[in-house]
């Protein structure tokens, strides 16, 4: 069906590419009121004049949880679960917030940059009131990404992470590519280890990325698109286990790893 659909996907990719750029400029802009508001003001019948900016909701939040499981001790385990744009805003919290004790961060399918991961979740990791804190990164089988169908096979192929880097976000660096696909973490495997060298190379210790297998006769067991997240027990650490369902233990992202194959 794939190929037979060909034809007009030739149609399809200009038109997700010239209308979809824009939408997903709004929902960017959505991510950001959610944690700064700019309030406006009438003048009479004048137009409107930019006021003072106010904490959206997830300023508030932040804030809140910050001053609830801060330093102060907490019986608890805090596991941050971030999909998809989720996964902006989860990195967002954490470089706003970086006093909120959070024991698990966890991102399946990130839509958030790579660039973000260096300068938000690496800083998190390396204050030493987060010693003990663990990332993990899932994401799919580089194949099950590019193979991705939507509306039978009508539509542009690949995940919603491969139509953002080729279509609707199309950055011009690197590292400002999405980390939830495999592809991007090897192409950014040098950027990634100096960003971690730079504050500490030891934190490699916590930071695990687990690659799903890909079930070629779509076998359930794991996810295969980017939506499937949440049909699976994504709260449970053996879901985030690398060493479980996926042909690689952990991502090579060190270049000596990569070297060696591990």
């Amino acid at each position: 069906p794939s190929v037979l659909m060909a034809p007009t996907r030739v149609i399809t990719t200009p038109l997700v590419d010239g209308f979809g750029g824009p939408a997903w400029n709004v929902m960017q802009r959505r991510t950001t009121i959610l944690f700064d508001r700019e309030t406006v003001s009438h003048s009479g019948d004048g137009p409107q004049i930019p006021g003072r900016k106010s904490q959206g909701p997830l300023s508030k939040l932040g804030q809140e949880l910050s001053d609830r499981v801060g330093n102060t001790p907490y019986p608890g385990h805090l596991v941050l679960v971030g999909h998809s744009m989720g996964t902006i805003l989860a990195s967002e919290l954490l470089r706003r917030f970086p006093a909120l004790q959070v024991d698990d961060i966890v991102f399946m399918a990130a839509a958030c940059s790579i660039r973000d991961i260096a300068d938000s979740i690496i800083p998190y990791l390396a204050d030493p009131a987060h010693q003990q804190t663990r990332f993990y990164n899932l994401v799919l089988h580089p194949e099950a990404e590019t193979r991705e169908s939507h509306a039978v096979h009508i539509a542009p192929e690949g995940s919603l992470l491969v139509w953002l880097d080729q279509l609707l976000d199309k950055p011009d660096a690197m590292p400002d590519r999405t980390a939830g696909r495999y592809v991007n973490l090897g192409l950014n495997a040098r950027y990634l280890d100096q960003a971690v060298r730079r504050v500490d190379g030891s934190l490699w210790a916590r930071i695990f990325i687990k690659v799903f297998p890909y079930a070629a006769h779509g076998e359930k067991g794991q996810p295969m698109q980017h939506g499937d997240f949440g049909a699976f027990s994504f709260w449970e650490e053996s879901f985030w286990d690398p060493s479980t369902a996926g042909p690689y233990s952990r991502y090579p992202v060190r270049p000596a790893a990569v070297r060696s194959g591990r």
